[in-house]
């Protein structure tokens, strides 16, 4: 595990690791493709409310 992946929660922002595998239900969502992880719930309810404002503010940043 020397070499954890860190992700970026796309709602806060916060760094994230992979989530483990029971967390991974909760903590992470597949959207066109491709899979977002969260830092927590609040998060994970948020970008299911609203996942294209989260995703095309991710592709501006990049």
């Amino acid at each position: 595990m020397l070499d954890e992946k860190i992700f970026i929660d796309p709602v806060c922002k916060m760094k994230v690791k992979k989530p483990n595998e029971v967390e991974m239900q909760m903590l992470s969502i597949s959207y066109e493709n491709k899979i977002y992880y969260f830092c927590s719930h609040f998060c994970t309810a948020e970008f299911i409310q609203n996942p294209s404002r989260y995703v095309n503010a991710a592709l501006i940043e990049e």
